[in-house]
């Protein structure tokens, strides 16, 4: 009888070899022929020249239990997800910079940290399990899309280690958390302020910001914890803050970069309609008011003829959730208030629950409406509800043209309501975020008709420069249907001042920026 010998090779299962193309969904790339599932355990080895590393970009989500990167080895996920059951070893290039990770354990605690990650950096991250963040060398997690919960019973603790990204482009937020969802620990909540002088950046202006953490200091968040007056520890970051109090520049305390006529950070009052300034740096810097706050640039902004930057205004701390709800706001009848969005997340104003109370129109600062005003820095822009959108009554660059669709409050992002009659409360809900829609601070939207098939009048107030060109100061709107009366009620909105030119509709001797009135008649006379 005859035997003859062969070659037999042995190969790991559920092992990455490329020999096609760096799509993770071919089964030839796989030592098997078949796809891992959620129950393998995954190695990413290094491979020969001319064969390739995988990439998730198309196709279905990828799964696995355990996986394994060598060094030298790398993995991308673009555009789409990869599960993760268990643990993630790491040695080479884990890329989901761009993509969306789902940390979906049955059992137990999955453990990451930013190591893990290039750019220790995750676009979207799913929690879908109790996860713990952990700190290694000081290595802060990154999330730059959207860190949200897979499962009503997940949890996280953030170990004092997350930082939500903000750019010119995005802003991180958090998603809608169930009423069983818990984070333990600090994050970190940036606010990109778009200040420069190129492009679509816009020059030093008040800005009317939230805080979305609490148990920082005014020093230790927007004035990056300067121990020196004018102090820029962190270049990129924070801005300069000033006050008229007796010895601002003190170290610590006050604590404020100079002593000036112009304090740069104030609170809305409602009983005086007017603003409180901050008396002194070491008090806590949560205010559910939120603060105006006039930003130069980051803080080696310091002199008044100096040119702004941009810079990014972050704040460290405790997060408000289903266990840790954010304050209510109380507003009389006929007085403004100033509310702070409560998350680090956009806000829907039509998810808003303003109840008879509170008049549903929303008056934010607009701080590209610059030519003509005070030393440009800005003015209020009002937002109505105009059939199913909410949208602008001033023309500019960060709202868009007149009538133009704007639903969404940013996060970090503060704004103002009135009440009506009695007055009223608004209360925030977690429903109340739009997780998908977050962004800068100002962002040209896309136009909708201004009228809604409405007889309108909508009057502008605008500065004419030397060559003729006009740029909007101030503008009201009359709205007229059978269905609203000529009393002053909630269907109207009251006028908030700016700090130079103001054009209000006087109705009963009440100044409206807003008045929706009866179907005019011959004899009905608009007073400006």
């Amino acid at each position: 009888s005859a035997a003859a010998s062969t070659i037999v090779t042995v190969v790991a299962p559920n092992t990455w070899v490329g020999v096609t193309s760096a799509d993770w969904n071919d089964g030839t790339n796989w030592s098997c022929g078949l796809l891992p599932n959620a129950t393998c355990n995954v190695t990413i080895p290094v491979v020969g020249t001319g064969l390739f590393y995988p990439a998730i970009s198309t196709g279905a989500t990828a799964m696995v239990n355990n996986i394994t990167i060598a060094s030298g080895a790398s993995l991308t996920v673009t555009g789409n997800k990869i599960q993760i059951k268990g643990t993630i070893s790491n040695g080479g290039i884990f890329d989901v910079t761009n993509g969306t990770l789902e940390l979906n354990g049955t059992t137990g605690t999955q453990n990451i940290d930013g190591s893990l990650f290039k750019d220790s950096t995750v676009k979207n991250l799913i929690l879908s399990n109790n996860v713990n963040v952990a700190n290694i060398l000081d290595d802060t997690l990154k999330i730059l899309g959207t860190l949200s919960f897979g499962n009503a019973s997940a949890g996280l603790n953030t170990g004092n280690n997350i930082t939500l990204k903000s750019s010119q482009l995005a802003t991180a937020s958090v998603g809608i958390l169930a009423a069983t969802n818990t984070i333990t620990g600090n994050v970190t909540v940036e606010r990109y302020i778009n200040t420069g002088t190129v492009g679509s950046e816009h020059h030093k202006t008040w800005q009317l910001l939230a805080i979305p953490t609490t148990g920082q200091t005014i020093k230790n968040s927007w004035m990056e914890g300067s121990v020196t007056t004018n102090g820029n520890p962190h270049p990129g970051y924070g801005t300069q803050i000033t006050s008229n109090v007796a010895g601002a520049a003190t170290q610590p305390t006050p604590g404020f970069d100079v002593l000036s006529a112009a304090p740069s950070m104030k609170t809305y009052n409602s009983a005086t309609n007017g603003y409180d300034w901050v008396s002194r740096t070491d008090t806590a810097i949560y205010n559910q008011k939120g603060y105006l706050v006039f930003v130069r640039g980051d803080r080696s902004v310091t002199g008044a003829s100096q040119s702004a930057n941009q810079t990014i205004l972050r704040n460290t701390g405790t997060l408000f959730t289903p266990a840790n709800l954010p304050p209510s706001s109380t507003v009389t009848g006929t007085q403004f208030t100033s509310v702070g969005n409560p998350y680090a997340s956009a806000l829907d104003m039509r998810n808003l629950s303003y109840g008879s109370g509170i008049n549903n129109t929303i008056i934010v600062w607009d701080p590209t409406l610059t030519s003509g005003t005070s030393y440009g820095y800005g003015a209020f822009q009002t937002l109505y509800l105009s059939g199913a959108n909410y949208v602008n009554l001033l023309a500019s660059t960060a709202y868009g043209p007149p009538g133009t669709s704007n639903n969404y409050i940013q996060s970090s992002q503060a704004f103002i309501i009135q009440g009506v009659g009695a007055g009223g409360t608004l209360t925030f809900k977690e429903s109340d975020k739009a997780v998908a829609v977050n962004g800068p601070l100002v962002t040209a939207p896309n136009p909708v008709d201004p009228t809604m098939g409405q007889h309108s009048l909508r009057t502008t107030l605008n500065s004419v420069s030397a060559n003729g060109t006009t740029m909007p100061l101030d503008g009201t709107l009359n709205q007229f249907d059978d269905s609203y009366t000529n009393a002053i009620d909630g269907m109207d909105a009251r006028k908030a001042m700016n700090s130079s030119e103001n054009l209000a509709i006087r109705t009963a001797g009440i100044m409206l920026v807003l008045e929706r009135r009866h179907t005019l008649t011959a004899q009905d006379t608009i007073f400006l």
